[in-house]
């Protein structure tokens, strides 16, 4: 464990029937060191210092009863699946699967319980802010009094943000995190940066210039999380529309002011970004590729491959 954080970085498991032991998530004394008590996995990684992401699909194989320490900062989490309560400094945390983002912190040491039944589940993504990276990012006069009101010395503050969409998002994006090695770690930091200043707008804590309203924010991140699962068999944008309680007009324009960048851009630089990995891989023609990313010509693909990344994607493979 780590002085600023209550959580154990973890090597990553791939296996889904992984024992878990209860010392492999926290620092605690109060648990039996020999026998598992769940099953899945779980994995913790140090993004930057006081940055931690935290995320588990676990499955309670006996009833679990320890007891550590929550040490200062702030905790937001979205459990996707299942519920997982904890007692900290003798109040009761529930999290359990929905829309709502549970956001709880400290301004100072707290005794914690974990107390679940068998066959307890649970999958979930979280992300652990030590409050040394408040006060190393900005002094702590410049924090927003919305972010510092969840840090008060010897009280836990809890919320249940239901109107945190854009908040949500992130956090599944850092789930389905689809790189690996330098960009996977590139990609997982600059998240979680983002879901900090995410948690000061979702409080009120920010001042945005030409800011795009909230509900609109969300839309806009519900659709990109919709577009990046269904990229390679997207319906037709009116139907994805629908699908999130929308008409199309209202969708494309939500997406634009969100982000800069039309639905339609969107999808074709995703397009473009795995067609580079199967390009890299080398296993098929290039003419397959373009095919399987959506162009009907080779010769336009290589173009948009050109524009997009300042060379044809026959140099990917003379690179190698």
């Amino acid at each position: 464990m780590q002085e600023w954080s209550p959580y154990r970085d973890t090597p990553e498991r791939d296996s889904p029937n992984n024992l878990v032991l209860i010392q492999d998530i926290i620092d605690t004394a109060s648990h039996d060191h020999d026998t598992a008590f769940a099953v899945g996995y779980y994995r913790a990684h140090t993004l930057s210092p006081f940055l931690q992401y935290l995320d588990c699909d676990l499955k309670t194989t006996k009833g679990l009863y320890s007891e550590g320490t929550f040490a200062p900062g702030i905790c937001l989490s979205h459990a996707m699946s299942g519920r997982w309560n904890s007692w900290l400094g003798g109040q009761a945390v529930e999290m359990q699967a929905g829309d709502d983002v549970l956001v709880y912190g400290s301004g100072s040491d707290l005794p914690f319980t974990e107390s679940q039944p068998d066959n307890a589940r649970i999958k979930m993504s979280a992300l652990y802010v030590g409050a040394e990276f408040f006060e190393s990012a900005a002094s702590v006069s410049d924090m927003p009094a919305e972010l510092s009101g969840l840090l008060r010395d010897g009280k836990l503050s809890v919320l249940q943000l239901s109107n945190a969409g854009a908040l949500r998002s992130i956090l599944q994006r850092m789930h389905n995190n689809p790189y690996s090695g330098y960009l996977a770690r590139l990609h997982m930091g600059s998240l979680g940066l983002a879901a900090v200043v995410e948690l000061a707008s979702c409080l009120g804590g920010t001042k945005q210039t030409n800011a795009v309203p909230g509900r609109r924010r969300d839309l806009a991140h519900e659709a990109k999380l919709y577009l990046d699962a269904h990229v390679a068999d997207l319906p037709a944008m009116a139907t994805i529309a629908a699908n999130l309680g929308t008409n199309e007009s209202s969708l494309r324009r939500a997406f634009k002011q969100s982000f800069g960048i039309s639905m339609t851009e969107y999808v074709r630089d995703r397009l473009l970004e795995e067609a580079r990995h199967l390009v890299r891989e080398g296993r098929l023609h290039i003419a397959e590729i373009a095919y399987r990313s959506g162009f009907s010509d080779p010769a336009n693909f290589t173009a948009a491959y050109r524009r997009h990344f300042g060379h044809p994607p026959s140099a990917e493979r003379l690179r190698r």
